[in-house]
This record gives C-alpha cells, structure tokens and sequence, in this order.
C-alpha cells in the first residue's frame, strides 16, 4: 500500500526523501513537483514504494535520430524565483537578548531606588523620634497643653514616615516580583533558543512548538516590561514597550504570510502549478493568519487604554494578561484577580486584628468562616491581649504620658527609653528584677496594671490546667530547662521569669480552646 505524508511548514523535499529512503527525484515524479524548493504545508505527499530491482540487458543498438536544433531566438531563460527567508528567528534572538538587558537594568534600578527611598524615610522617622525625645526631656508641667499640642502634631508625622516606609516595603516587593518572573521568562527562552541552535537549518527555520512558545514569553514580557515603565509614571513608554513587543508577536505570522503569498503569487505567474487543493491551503491559511494579526492588534490597543495609570498597570501584572490573550480572556482574568484581591484584603486585616488564617481546615469547629470574593476562608479567633483600663498601655510601648510619670521618679530620658527595651525583649517581670528603686517598680506596675496577686492566680490556673508534660514544653520554650534537675524545678523556673503578660496570654489561650503546641507557635511569632 502506498504512504503518504503530510507536509508541515518548514519540511523540505530533501528532509522527507531522507526520512523515507528515498529519493527527490522520485518524489517529484511521483507527485508531479515540477520545482522540489516549493512545496505547500498541509497537502498530501504521495511516498513511492521501492522498486523491485531487475536483470540488466543489454539493449538493442538503434540509429540515433538527429533533430533540427531549436533556434536561439526561441530559448527563454528560467524565471527567477526569490523565495522569502524567514525572519523570526532573527527577531526572537534579538527580543531575547533585549530582554536579558532590560530584566538586568530593571533589578538593578528597583533595588538602588529602594535603598535610597528608605535611607530617606528612616532618616526621617529618626529626625522626628529625636524631636518627639527632646520636647518630653524639656516638659515644663506649666505648659502642658503646648506639649500635649506639639507631641499630637509629632505623632502624626511619625505615623506618616511610617506608613511611607511600609509603602515602599510594598512597591519594592511588587517589582521584585515582576523582575523574578522577566528574569524565568528569559531562562525559559534562552532554553529553547539554545536547543534549536544545535537543529539542522536553524538559520531559517524553528520548530513550530518552539515559535509558539517563544512568542508567549514575548508576549508576557512585553506586558510585564511596560507595566514597569507605568509604575514609574511613563505612560508613554510603557504604551510603546506593548507596540514592540507586538511586532516581536508577529514575527512568525508574517513569515507564514510572506510564505502562502508568494506560493499564490507564483502560480498566477505561471511559475509555479499548483493543484487545486494546495492553492485553497495557501488561500485558507493567509485569511487565518490575518485574523490572528488583526487579533493581537486589538488586543494590543485593549490592553495600552487599560494601562492608564501605575495602579491599573500593576493589576494588569497581577492578572497575568499577555498580548497573546483574546480581548475576552483579558476580562476573564481581570475578574479572577479582583476576587483574589478581595480575598487577600479581607485575610489582611483579619491577621492584623489577630486572627490566625487556618487554609486547609479538616475540622471547622470553632473556626470563623468568612466569605470573599467568592470563598469561603476559616480563621481561629485570636488570643486575646492582657485588657487593661484606660490609663494603662501595651506592655511593649510608653506613651508619652507614661514617659513623664517615670521622668517624675527622677529616671532620665535615656534610662527610660531602656527600660522599655527590656521589657520589650525579656517581659515586663524580667525588667522589673532589675530594677531596685521602689518607686520606679511601683510607676511601672502602676502602668501596666498588674500585681503580684494576678501572677498567682494566673500560676494557679497554669498548673491545674496544664499536664505536667505541657508546662515541661512551656519551660523547654522559655529556655530555663536543666538536664541535671527534675520536671518540676525546670517548671518552677518558668513560671519564676514568666512576665505576667506571657502567663495571661496562655491562659487566654487555652480558654479559647488552643493547644499548648499552637500557643508555644504563636509565642514565637
């Protein structure tokens, strides 16, 4: 039975004679190719069987007719047929290696901006905190309301630097994260660039799987590439990016194009014959490969009037949007992503209020279920603080108003600013055994509203709650376990250095149903 072969763009005669043993010439007899440079992708090409070979014979000798010579005037010389070279693989090589700049600049760029734009608000923060140290230092009681007045206006720049510091925390990640995938996209396509380097004709032709896929990575490059831009406030820049990488898009469908157009041009010439069923291939993939062209156009001016501002810019990152989308698959991924925002907003904010994020929950009891665009999330609820009355404050910061009653004991600015820090590394309990001056003792205790009767209640419930094993953990925690003593002086040790907001703590915790392993996790946060 004879085979057949469908031909694929790129193949050559040649190639496929190879490939079946046999021979061009065969396959141009067989299939009536009068010039083996041209063939048409997507017909079918008849493959010769081998021919049963048969005894020579010697034949007969005849007389040798002689012709009349054909007159010079009537030779015509052969057409001269420019077959055009593809040019995508020249355009993929030279987005590649614009790609491997632009990903290097860009990391460089948004790590030198970082360090600059925190150097300034850190200094900033710094200036304020030694303005807000000064004015508390020189506090003159007679003049409160004006220290009350200056100390409000102090704060809230505090919290202005702060919030700026956060932001630029944030923008930096938001690009780093862009630079991460440019630099994946540009290992990917160095990859497969690098393969078909090794392929015979590389020159002229790459594998139909590798073009597509190159020109994905340029598509998601190109959007990524301008949204940098965007962030940076150059609109325009950005809108001429997505206009580059276009073209680079359609590289290989403009090669298609220039390929079926000159296979046409050259039968209405007469240069090349073509059958019916390869002219209406030709014909059919032109008109294919244009609407693909007009396509991308139009996605490439959907996606320039959605990139308006830095803010849009980044969504359209975000939602993973590439040249290469439809116009439909672009919305459809716009909605996903404003799910996924609001989802992320709302577990935020649960987080900051304290809730614990619980993804994959196998019992929702005691869980808090709360929807978001579309899910459904469950959180523990949080561990409640050490509640304290309104004239006392966290157990990690001094208000200024606390700062002035220990500035009464006669402690210094500096002596204060320390005592917090203690209290902040090694628990209120902790600092307060180093301190000797009773006065000093009774402000803080004062403060922070605690007293050493609470300690023992909240020992006392500790101990009738807890497994001998659970407070063993709580002291192996608290680093006061010895090898050479028993459980029980390791647990005494503990509850001796436990600060009274750590023992309130875990008590509040195990109310709320808590392990002493989820507890211990949360403790080290």
């Amino acid at each position: 039975m004879a085979q057949t072969y469908k031909i694929k763009y790129g193949d050559t005669l040649s190639g496929i004679a190879k490939q079946y043993g046999t021979t061009v010439q065969a396959l141009q007899s067989a299939n009536n190719i009068t010039n083996p440079n041209l063939i048409v992708s997507g017909k079918n090409l008849n493959i010769p069987t081998a021919e049963v070979s048969t005894p020579v014979t010697t034949p007969a000798v005849t007389p040798t007719k002689i012709t009349t010579p054909t007159p010079i005037t009537d030779i015509k010389p052969t057409p001269k047929v420019n077959i055009p070279t593809p040019e995508a693989p020249t355009v993929y090589d030279n987005a590649n290696t614009s790609l491997s700049v632009n990903a290097t600049n860009i990391r460089k760029n948004i790590e030198d901006t970082y360090k600059t734009q925190q150097k300034n608000t850190q200094e900033q923060i710094d200036k304020l905190q030694k303005q807000q140290d000064k004015i508390t230092s020189n506090l003159n009681p007679e003049n409160r309301d004006t220290y009350d007045q200056e100390q409000r206006i102090l704060q809230t720049q505090l919290r202005t630097a702060e919030g700026a510091s956060g932001t630029v925390e944030a923008d930096f990640m938001k690009r780093r994260k862009i630079t991460s995938e440019l630099e994946n996209l540009l290992t990917q396509s160095n990859t497969l660039l690098g393969k078909e380097k090794n392929l015979p004709l590389r020159q002229n032709v790459l594998n139909e799987r590798t073009k597509n896929t190159l020109s994905d990575i340029s598509a998601r490059a190109g959007v990524l590439e301008s949204v940098v831009s965007a962030l940076d406030g150059n609109i325009t820049q950005a809108h001429n990016i997505i206009n580059q990488a276009k073209d680079t898009v359609s590289a290989d469908w403009n090669d298609k194009t220039n390929y079926y157009n000159t296979l046409l041009e050259l039968n209405n010439s007469k240069i090349l014959n073509l059958d019916q069923e390869s002219k209406d291939i030709a014909e059919k993939q032109v008109k294919l490969i244009e609407t693909d062209l007009a396509n991308v156009e139009k996605t490439t001016e959907y996606i320039k009037g959605l990139m308006t501002n830095p803010e849009q810019a980044q969504f359209i990152a975000d939602a993973g949007v590439k040249l290469t989308d439809s116009i439909e698959e672009i919305n459809a991924k716009m909605a996903n992503q404003s799910k996924i925002q609001s989802i992320n907003y709302k577990k935020n904010e649960l987080v900051k209020d304290g809730y614990t994020y619980v993804p994959f929950p196998t019992d929702t009891t005691n869980l808090v279920a709360i929807n978001a665009g579309g899910k459904t999330m469950y959180f523990k609820e949080p561990i409640e603080k050490t509640k304290t009355s309104d004239t006392k404050t966290s157990t990690n910061i001094l208000t200024p108003t606390n700062k002035t009653k220990l500035l009464g004991t006669g402690l210094s600015l500096n002596e204060i600013n320390q005592i917090q820090s203690d209290i902040a590394n090694y628990g209120l309990n902790e600092a307060l055994k180093g301190i000797t001056d009773t006065k000093v003792k009774s402000v803080l205790q004062e403060i922070y509203g605690i007293t050493e009767e609470e300690n023992i209640d909240n020992e006392t419930y500790l101990r009738e709650n807890l497994t001998e094993k659970e407070l063993k953990k709580l002291a192996d925690w608290a680093d006061v376990s010895k090898w050479w003593r028993g459980k029980a002086k390791d647990i005494n040790a503990f509850f001796e250095q436990a600060s009274q907001d750590q023992l309130t703590q875990i008590k509040t915790a195990l109310d709320n149903g808590y392990t002493i392993d989820e507890i211990i996790d949360y403790l080290n946060e």
